[in-house]
């Protein structure tokens, strides 16, 4: 068990994890309470062989068969959070690692808050910095949401599949009257798509360089999103 008070439990969506995923794991997963890796590589992937006994034994692994997005395993994770009586539940990316020793630090930090309006919390994300203040977004990869935020706002908007639930859900986080803190304790290394730099002249323009696909749901989930986040309304998709 971890050496915190709180309760922690870890999700982690796995598709086609690479090599590197067993180190990305070590980097949290000893301080958690429970790790719930879901599995949508189709026929299953081999991640138990990157597993080290220590992260082995806090893992339940669901293995769905195929691709699903990350929307429906958070939201099994938030099911299993509540029933099981887990006070955090930290979101993460099968490419995602804290860097050494933030993790502790990042979660003596969410221990001390004792802010009940503090629902969520997000470490530093490629970068460096000493903060501590209120955000108006998260993003799904190393974030912390403490047991009242479960309750209150509920599970992710599973239409979204994997793009901009975690916008989404921050728009309800501070509807609902949350607040989402920056902890600069964490630090997080954390990829973001299989950028593309071109050049130009004298520009350097960098695309995320998505499928066509998964940039059209981009696309139309940020127009949802800019239709309905001033009524936080869900009109269908």
């Amino acid at each position: 068990l971890s050496p915190y008070s709180m309760k922690i439990l870890g999700i982690v969506t796995l598709y086609n994890p690479p090599k590197e995923v067993g180190e990305n794991l070590s980097s949290y997963a000893p301080f958690l309470d429970g790790l719930y890796l879901w599995d949508n590589t189709a026929g299953g992937s081999n991640v138990d062989s990157l597993l080290s006994p220590e992260v082995a034994k806090r893992v339940l692994m669901h293995r769905r068969g195929r691709n699903v997005g990350i929307a429906m395993a958070l939201n099994a994770a938030i099911d299993l959070a509540l029933k099981e009586g887990y006070t955090h539940l930290l979101t993460m990316d099968q490419d995602s690692r804290f860097k050494e020793g933030t993790f502790q630090a990042y979660l003596r930090d969410v221990e001390a808050d004792t802010d009940d309006k503090h629902w969520a919390f997000c470490p530093l994300i490629n970068r460096d910095a000493q903060s501590r203040q209120p955000l108006k977004g998260l993003i799904v990869s190393g974030t912390i949401l403490t047991r009242n935020c479960l309750e209150k706002v509920g599970q992710f908007f599973e239409p979204f599949v994997i793009d901009t639930l975690d916008t989404e859900y921050a728009f309800r986080i501070l509807r609902d009257g949350g607040q989402i803190m920056l902890s600069s304790s964490g630090s997080l290394t954390h990829s973001l798509g299989q950028p593309l730099r071109r050049n130009f002249l004298c520009f350097h323009p960098v695309s995320l360089n998505y499928s066509p696909m998964r940039t059209y749901y981009i696309s139309r989930n940020l127009l949802y999103l800019h239709r309905t986040q001033s009524g936080f309304s869900r009109p269908d998709l």
